[in-house]
């Protein structure tokens, strides 16, 4: 039976339930049917560190005897290393792509089943229909891929071991909303326990296989694990919900696990958005646009921007096609990725989707200069006030302020072309440098006491399904009506996103209020008195949380500590009273200590969240000039 963690960070342990066990099958060999055991090196050229230096050739082909039930389940197991890497564009035209065929029917390429090329040894398993077997004699083929140059032919060295045919124990997760029952999109993680190494399901830029990780848009995920090993699985969709997480032996056959999971933060009055996102058409992302989608629906974010290196991508069809209409809207975007030279990389949106034009209409990123882009983007817009984002800011090598040497403290630049009118700025990138989001909350802190109230936002950046987790991070946006994403219209998202009503989040939630209003991207005025701004911190409970910081004019005036955690949602309640002399601004920051649940895949991913600025005009004049910090 499956094995229930309970524990304060799982609180819908009493909920999961065991739903069947495992069907009867015919009694298999203990470790399958062994088809080649040695290290065959398939390839054309001596590779020194391999067990059999001289090359094999382009194929290896095996012949084995079965005699049980095809349907098994059943799964080929073997060891890999070296395999040609699935995200080089070689791969995606069809060149070293490594096949393995049972009986003529094409079963995978190693390639979909390894990272990157860099020697270490994957094991691999991988599932094998069931018309592909057949009673007596069957033939397994493995087959080195090679490149199309006629004149200088050369194949993908890889070296392959311990091939055997194994039965597996397929668990079905299937995933429903506490209190509501509907099925919902998830994520199911699951990591090796007892010595069981890591389950390898496919590649990182697969949702159904995403590494150790399935996402499934309909609520039910199929899991494929050899037998004899033990698995944690934790069950989530993104950090508004709980998680479950139980135990499991793969000893048996089929299996049926149903968990619930609880919608946790209030939220109320906000989106979750990420508005930085990549998918296959970008020149440096396999995932497919179905893929992408679910993976942001299993994350729990409810408006998404397609942002391809210079191309713009739609996924609203994907969206219906996959189903995922009620629980996700997209906007058409750009990171219009520049050259020629490089000034920086920028997101735009929502801009227009002409898949008649190159690039589906994407603007020309050559030869542009900071304020030649501005007049590009409002060409190719699709309304008036649009959104243009700098993103990760201080990335060597692309990031705008530091390609143009921006002083952090003056906002000045020796190029004359530089200026800083845009309308956000990405201050929390989920893939870049943590120690950049330090770097850039200056930055940003230097923008707002200069009178540049660009937006901050927080996106994941994310190229893969798992490792670079959609939504982490994530800009929480303030709308009219949050209840039905479907029909939440990109205008308020860009109106809010221009007027700073956004705050930032991988983890924790903040709401603060004033006067008996939102407050995050408002002014008030200070004439009548002190005023009291109203901080709420939630946190799912597997989101352990460690201090609050009062930001004023970018410099802090209050720090608190969270206490240790036993479950609660609600972490602090606390009133800080406003009187400033002079007009200011404010910003709430909550800095995490870790994620207690496998949910994030991301290793470098910390709790962390922070508003966008609440000002105060002290005179009441109805002008906001700051005095900066000192």
């Amino acid at each position: 039976m499956v094995s229930k963690r309970l524990i304060d960070i799982v609180v819908v342990a009493a909920l999961v339930s065991w739903a069947g066990g495992c069907a009867p099958t015919p009694p298999p060999p203990p470790d399958g049917i062994v088809i080649e055991e040695a290290a065959i090196h398939l390839g054309d050229d001596e590779v020194k560190r391999f067990a059999s230096p001289a090359p094999g050739g382009a194929l290896l082909a095996r012949k084995f005897a079965f005699s049980g039930d095809p349907a098994g389940p059943w799964g080929l197991r073997l060891t890999v290393r070296d395999v040609s890497s699935p995200y080089s564009r070689d791969f995606e035209k069809g060149m070293y792509r490594d096949e393995v065929k049972l009986n003529g029917h094409g079963l995978a390429f190693l390639n979909e089943y390894v990272d990157d090329e860099n020697g270490a040894k994957v094991d691999v398993v991988i599932p094998v229909p069931p018309t592909f077997l057949k009673a007596g004699e069957n033939s397994l083929e493995i087959g080195a891929g090679g490149n199309k140059n006629a004149q200088k032919p050369n194949l993908d060295d890889f070296e392959v071991s311990g091939i055997a045919l194994v039965p597996l124990c397929r668990l079905r997760v299937r995933v429903k909303e506490e209190g509501s029952g509907r099925a919902l999109p998830a994520k199911v993680s699951a990591r090796g326990i007892g010595g069981t190494p890591d389950p390898r399901f496919g590649p990182y830029y697969l949702a159904a296989r995403a590494g150790y990780t399935v996402f499934t848009a309909k609520g039910e995920a199929i899991l494929n694990f050899p037998r004899g090993g033990s698995y944690r699985l934790t069950v989530s969709r993104g950090f508004e919900y709980t998680v479950a997480e139980f135990d499991f032996p793969a000893t048996g056959g089929d299996a049926v696990q149903e968990v619930e999971l609880r919608r946790c933060l209030d939220t109320s009055g906000y989106v979750a958005c990420d508005f930085h996102l990549h998918s296959d058409p970008s020149g440096d992302s396999r995932v497919p646009i179905e893929d992408r989608v679910t993976c942001c629906a299993a994350e729990g974010l409810e408006f998404i921007v397609a942002t391809d290196h210079n191309i713009q991508t739609d996924y609203a069809p994907a969206i219906q096609a996959v189903g995922l209409g009620s629980w996700l809207k997209s906007a058409v975007g750009n990171e219009i990725t520049t050259h020629g030279p490089a000034i920086g990389h920028f997101n735009a949106f929502p801009l227009k989707y002409d898949p008649a034009r190159p690039g589906n209409g994407a603007l020309d990123a050559g030869g542009l200069t900071p304020r030649s882009l501005l007049d590009r983007v409002d060409s190719a817009a699709a309304i008036r006030d649009r959104v243009l984002q700098i993103n990760h800011p201080r990335s060597a090598g692309n990031g705008y302020f530091e390609i143009f040497g921006m002083h952090p403290e003056t906002l000045s630049a020796k190029d004359p072309n530089f200026h800083l009118d845009f309308q956000s700025i990405e201050v929390f990138n989920g893939i870049t440098d943590p120690g950049q989001l330090d770097r850039v909350l200056k930055d940003w802190f230097s923008l707002l006491n200069h009178s540049r109230p660009l937006c901050a936002t927080g996106n994941s950046d994310s190229h893969k399904c798992v490792m670079q987790d959609a939504g982490y991070a994530r800009t929480f946006v303030r709308v009219p009506e949050d209840s039905d994403p479907a029909r939440v219209r990109v205008e308020e998202i860009v109106d809010s996103v221009r007027a700073g009503r956004a705050v930032v989040s991988s983890g924790p939630f903040i709401r603060a209020t004033m006067a008996g209003r939102e407050a995050v991207g408002e002014m008030f005025a200070g004439k009548e008195g002190a005023l009291s701004l109203n901080v709420e911190v939630q946190a799912a409970p597997w989101v352990a949380l460690k201090s609050l910081e009062l930001i004023e004019n970018g410099a802090p005036v209050q720090r608190i500590g969270f206490p240790p955690s036993s479950g609660e949602i609600l972490r602090m309640k606390q009133a800080f009273p406003l009187n400033p002399a002079k007009d200011a601004w404010y910003v709430v920051i909550v800095e995490g200590e870790s994620y207690r649940a496998g949910a994030v895949t991301s290793a470098r991913m910390r709790p962390v969240a922070f508003t966008n600025p609440i000002r105060i005009d002290a005179d009441g004049n109805g002008r906001f000039e700051p005095a900066p910090a000192k």
